[in-house]
């Protein structure tokens, strides 16, 4: 079952392209700087030192896994809604292009949508229903490491355009637009964080 993956807009016009083809989100709750960190067979393991022995005391599991199936949630807006002898379906446009899209619902998602008290209102792609996604992937790596151990590469691969035609280095377009995300005081902090990269599927 595919999960969802919610991104940016300029980050689902990137991953359309092809330009994005990973991405770093923020460990929570973060683990602390004075234990040991080790992240095998997809899980994190956290160990504290006691009586001069390493002890499991914390683990974590990615959201999403080698080989998990995942679609962009992104933003939209519903413009109509209808039923006809072919069955129900919602028309609307994408918010990253403004693409029109004409989408039939799950059952589940039809009664999900009727509950919602302003339907036509632009909606964040936190809220996008699995049967409006057009991007779909699959996860082919996943690691853990500190934020900015980033390398050139992986910023290119993160979306940042090739350095000869920018005037800052990748480095530095992906740290400003990581704070421009998260914050002014993101950068700073140096997180832990999972590192995701997929390759697009053919749906």
């Amino acid at each position: 079952m595919a999960k969802a993956m919610v991104l940016t807009k300029e980050n689902v016009l990137a991953t359309m392209a092809g330009r994005k083809r990973m991405t770093r989100r923020i460990i929570n709750p973060q683990p602390d700087n004075h234990c040991r960190i080790n992240f095998e067979n997809g899980i994190l393991k956290q160990s504290s030192k006691i009586s001069g022995c390493w002890h499991v005391d914390r683990k974590w599991k990615p959201r999403y896994q080698v080989g998990d199936e995942v679609y962009v949630a992104e933003g939209y807006q519903i413009i109509e809604h209808a039923q006809t002898d072919m069955g129900k379906w919602i028309s609307g446009t994408y918010t990253a292009d403004k693409k029109i899209f004409q989408k039939t619902l799950t059952t589940h998602e039809e009664i999900l949508y009727r509950k919602r008290q302003y339907p036509g209102r632009p909606t964040s792609g936190r809220f996008m229903y699995k049967s409006l996604a057009r991007t779909f992937m699959k996860i082919t790596e996943v690691r853990v490491e500190r934020l900015w151990d980033i390398s050139e590469s992986d910023c290119i691969a993160e979306g940042v355009i090739p350095k000869d035609l920018l005037p800052c280095s990748p480095y530095e377009i992906f740290a400003t637009l990581w704070k421009t995300i998260h914050g002014p005081g993101a950068w700073k902090l140096n997180p832990w964080v999972w590192v995701y990269s997929w390759k697009l599927g053919d749906k």
